[in-house]
């Protein structure tokens, strides 16, 4: 998955050189930051990010993690204690979440990673919109739309397996 991400990140600094990376080096062209004091999300889906993507979300803060501020799951039925440092890595716009209030006077921010779907599709257009595509080469178009109901067979295998998360776990670790 990580090489999927660095791939297409390498290809649009090249096409676009004037655009600058959040983190030098690193595989997520976006990067957001909840800074209030009591960062609490309702429950959604990331639906703009890549599908079969992932999407790191680290917490930060001063709050008591037993009594708050749980990362929930909503689909896997799963409320996860989530103290201040914790990072989850998971598909957020394919899994439903959201996060629990914590305790008056507590802090709690998050930082999260994430790419556009759109980006994917940029790239996979010629680093250009649909429409002109559509208009510029309309065969390849057709292609890659073809191809778009049986996408999801290879976006399954971009996940890692077992025996290459520790190397996914390295490369998040050095953003």
């Amino acid at each position: 998955m990580s090489v999927d991400y660095r791939q297409m990140q390498k290809a649009m600094l090249a096409k676009h050189p004037h655009l600058t990376e959040p983190f030098k080096g690193g595989s997520f062209a976006s990067v957001t930051f909840n800074l209030g004091d009591q960062v609490v999300t309702v429950k959604h889906r990331d639906l703009l990010n890549r599908a079969a993507g992932m999407c790191p979300v680290q917490a930060t803060g001063a709050y008591d993690h037993r009594l708050g501020g749980h990362m929930v799951l909503w689909d896997l039925g799963i409320a996860i204690e989530f103290p201040p440092g914790a990072m989850i890595i998971f598909p957020s716009a394919v899994l439903m979440h959201s996060n629990t209030a914590i305790q008056p006077g507590e802090v709690r921010r998050s930082f999260t990673l994430y790419t556009a779907g759109a980006l994917f599709r940029w790239k996979a257009y010629g680093f250009q919109l649909e429409s002109s595509m559509k208009k510029n080469d309309p065969e390849r178009k057709r292609a890659i739309d073809d191809r778009r109901p049986h996408a999801w067979r290879d976006e399954l295998t971009l996940y890692s397996q077992y025996d290459e998360l520790m190397l996914d776990i390295a490369d998040v670790g050095s953003l």
